[in-house]
């Protein structure tokens, strides 16, 4: 059960992606589809170019943010891992679709092959490889070039075009989605919904998700690197649990990208606090030009980093990663012990958890341990066994992939459960 509600969205995807296949293989003798060299490079070119449609038409509604799509894929990071792969695995077999054809073709005459991969007079053909190549320059550029938002944001858009080109392409080429009626209605079903997903999208440039209006009221400069930023309700509060994120978009020149920050408030607070580290142009710009009073529209909240299971806890934050435990913190009210480990590169960091640390009034079982790299060794499963009761208590992570990776690594190595390991990677928060 565990692992059908961990996987209900691969399952989905694979179920979907299952749909044409048995559409296609009742259209015709499946024993004539691969009874000879040609057929079988036919059918490898339907196969590939119904699934890579497929995908390609997934991975354009899974790259629209929604609490929805978070409940099936567990994650907003683990939706973008995968609507990374998914990118990848379409574009390839939309790329074999047409070379099949050109190998099917080669085995005739190398003439047929050259009017194909040339010839741009049959608009039906000329438009699958319109699309593919738009789809080629667009993958190969988020892959291997590091671009800013605002051109991620242009080229994403420019990933709808193609897709417009390829889903007409589906309809009006004559091939097995033309002959069967089944597969015809089931593509153009899913092909719609996904182009009229887009359009939304492009038209109001938002997702599928509740915008809250909030209003910048204080800026608070913790050290050379992090603040804090309160925003206050300008119409309705957002509500949710200790732990999560949101998705902040800032009304201002040069600061009106989308961009994911924990919550460092407490969910009984009036105002939302966020807290920011220099980790890139963006957050460097956040620091230098944000104003007072400006407007900030909220998405989320998002995550399901925390949960309470009435046991010991072990909170580990690297840098930054401080954060959600911040809120959570503020919210926690337990009988349990609560060790956290704060671990950063030396003690100009230390400010960041001034706010915990004034917590521990109403935490008298809230034990703070600060580890420095510059003055020790980083944190390791030494450190973490030497919690009392360590083998019974949950553990919570929140930093960069590699230190999450490394301590979880050390912890199931020596037999700790990873069912009891929390992580909330903020990687991708940069």
């Amino acid at each position: 059960m565990n692992f059908l509600k961990k996987n209900a969205g691969k399952i989905l995807i694979f179920i979907l992606s299952l749909i044409p296949i048995i559409f296609w293989a009742t259209t015709y003798d499946l024993q004539t589809k691969f009874n000879t060299i040609s057929s079988t490079f036919i059918s490898l070119t339907q196969l590939s170019g119904l699934v890579g449609f497929v995908l390609f038409a997934v991975n354009i509604i899974i790259g629209m943010r929604s609490k929805i799509l978070e409940k099936f894929f567990n994650s907003i990071p683990d939706i973008y891992k995968l609507h990374r792969f998914l990118g990848i695995s379409s574009f390839v077999l939309l790329s074999l679709h047409p070379l099949f054809i050109i190998i099917n073709y080669l085995s005739f005459s190398i003439k047929f092959a050259v009017d194909y991969i040339f010839s741009f007079t049959d608009l039906s053909l000329s438009l699958g490889k319109i699309s593919l190549i738009a789809m080629f320059f667009i993958i190969l550029t988020t892959i291997f070039l590091k671009i800013k938002y605002d051109t991620w944001k242009i080229i994403h858009k420019i990933l709808s075009f193609s897709f417009f080109i390829g889903f007409f392409h589906v309809l009006v080429v004559n091939s097995t989605v033309s002959r069967n009626m089944g597969l015809r209605y089931y593509l153009l079903f899913l092909g719609t919904i996904t182009a009229s997903l887009a359009i939304y999208k492009i038209i109001f440039n938002i997702n599928l998700a509740k915008i809250y209006k909030y209003l910048v009221v204080n800026i608070k400069f913790i050290n050379n690197n992090s603040m804090e930023i309160e925003l206050s309700p300008i119409d309705k509060k957002i509500y949710f649990k200790p732990g999560q994120f949101v998705f902040i978009k800032i009304n201002q020149e040069k600061l009106d990208e989308e961009h994911p920050f924990s919550i460092s408030s407490g969910v009984n607070e009036k105002n939302l606090k966020i807290t920011v580290k220099n980790l890139g142009d963006y957050t460097l710009d956040l620091r230098n030009k944000l104003k007072m009073n400006s407007i900030v529209s909220i998405d989320g909240p998002y995550g399901d980093f925390y949960t309470d299971n009435k046991k010991d806890k072990i909170f580990i934050a690297g840098g930054i990663g401080i954060t959600p435990f911040l809120s959570i913190l503020k919210a926690e009210r337990t009988k349990n012990n609560i060790t956290l480990f704060f671990c950063a590169k030396d003690k100009s960091e230390s400010e960041l958890i001034n706010d915990i640390k004034q917590t521990q009034d109403i935490h008298p079982n809230l034990n703070i341990i600060e580890i420095y790299s510059s003055i020790r060794d980083r944190i390791s499963i030494k450190d973490i066994k030497s919690v009392p009761n360590f083998e019974n208590s949950d553990i919570f992570i929140c930093a960069s992939s590699v230190m999450m990776n490394d301590i979880k690594n050390q912890l199931i190595n020596n037999g700790f459960d990873k069912k009891n390991i929390y992580f909330e990677d903020f990687s991708f928060k940069k």
